[in-house]
């Protein structure tokens, strides 16, 4: 992916969605990507969702999940813990 930008298949759910009503909606992040390519860029689209949903008013209701290289080693321990808190809020 290019330095900065989104995915394409992102990128096209974020063209679609502005035109959907986020004010005040309960929305969550999630992050995945890997250091070794661009430790600059590292999980960059966290940033840019995050800047696309405060300027849609959503509501962000708990910390980004961003995990390096693959999520799965982590299922059953930080991402479990971090679904957890997330449906408290809910």
């Amino acid at each position: 992916y290019g330095h900065g930008i989104l995915e394409t298949f992102m990128s096209k759910l974020i063209t679609k969605a502005k035109n959907i009503e986020l004010k005040d909606q309960k929305t969550v992040i999630i992050g995945l990507g890997d250091a070794t390519y661009d430790i600059d860029y590292f999980i960059e689209a966290e940033k840019i969702l995050r800047a696309f949903l405060i300027e849609k008013e959503a509501e962000i209701i708990h910390n980004p999940l961003m995990v390096s290289r693959s999520p799965i080693p982590y299922l059953d321990t930080y991402i479990h813990r971090w679904v957890d808190q997330v449906c408290e809020k809910l």
